[in-house]
């Protein structure tokens, strides 16, 4: 049987296949089964992996992890140029009795054009692991610390959640070290055991420029100035939030739901719908213009014409 599984968090995909491995396997050892990573492998050695009938086992399994070739954005790799897809196809259409070959995928931005996919959609069973949005975020974070006997306080955990910025194996480890300090975890314990990510600085530098709190964006920029973040890094990651931002309100002008945004750009809907409220604060107008702003302030320090920290101060008290 062929299998996909596939989702960004891979907690729960390792999850998903543990549990699809126990069911076809029921035990599993070195002799029923094999695992093999889509990067370093070509797809006719996985085949040949894949057509070598179990040894002193009724059944065996052979699990693909990182299949790029599954992508949309595949990037480069090294044995690109002697992939041969054909023969994969046809073990798909033709697999063995006696072997399941699952492929692992740690993205849902698959490549729908791929024969492979194309044929595993046909001819196996496809599991997509869907995003955890807001909501769900909230019961697995409950779920979680229940599992490990301990409890965290609502505020507490929605604070843990902004500052693991939507990664569950982020989340998994802070949580773990809050557990080793005390069993009920409370906001005190996470805003003082929890580093906020740059990310989550950048977001909360731009919710502030766009409140018109200007103070607020400066006592941010002086936060990360004595951590050493350097300003071209700043300029990078608020130019990626306008970007965004820009992005989202064409799609939305063209009638896009916020479904069809988050498939389009990849990304989680509860993300689009709060990065949609926040650009509605700006004209579309004004989106390009700091756009652009950003551009040739990341021009001028990189060619050294005015001083990097003063540069961005400048840009937060000149925002409009």
């Amino acid at each position: 049987m062929i299998y996909l599984i596939a989702g960004s968090q891979s907690p729960m995909t390792k999850k998903q296949l543990n549990r699809l491995l126990e069911e076809r396997l029921q035990t599993i050892d070195d002799f029923n089964l094999s695992s093999l990573d889509g990067r370093d492998v070509l797809a006719e050695d996985i085949v040949f992996e894949a057509s070598m009938l179990p040894i002193g086992t009724l059944r065996k399994a052979v699990v693909v992890e990182n299949p790029y070739f599954l992508f949309k954005d595949k990037g480069k790799n090294k044995i690109d140029k002697e992939q041969k897809y054909e023969s994969m196809v046809e073990f798909i259409k033709n697999p063995s009795d006696e072997v399941d070959l699952v492929f692992v995928a740690d993205s849902i931005n698959l490549d729908e054009k791929s024969e492979v996919l194309k044929a595993i959609r046909k001819y196996g069973e496809v599991t997509i692991i869907p995003e955890l949005d807001s909501s769900k975020w909230l019961e697995y974070g409950r779920s979680y610390f229940r599992s490990q006997k301990a409890s965290i306080e609502n505020d507490a955990l929605r604070e843990l959640i902004d500052r693991v910025n939507g990664d569950l194996n982020t989340f998994i480890n802070e949580a773990n070290k809050l557990m080793l300090y005390k069993n009920h975890i409370n906001l005190i314990d996470v805003t003082l055991m929890v580093a906020k990510p740059l990310e989550g600085n950048i977001f909360a530098m731009t919710k502030a420029l766009l409140s018109g709190d200007k103070a607020s964006a400066l006592d941010i920029f002086f936060d990360l100035r004595t951590n050493n973040v350097e300003p071209i890094t700043l300029v990078s990651m608020l130019a990626n939030q306008f970007r965004l931002m820009s992005q989202i309100r064409y799609l939305d002008s063209q009638g896009q739901s916020l479904a069809n945004i988050a498939r389009l750009l990849g990304m989680p809907e509860f993300r689009i719908r709060y990065s949609l409220q926040d650009s509605k604060k700006l004209s579309r107008y004004a989106i390009v213009r700091n756009l652009d702003t950003l551009y040739q302030l990341d021009l001028n320090i990189k060619s050294g014409l005015i001083d990097r920290y003063y540069a961005f101060e400048l840009f937060i008290l000149n925002f409009a």
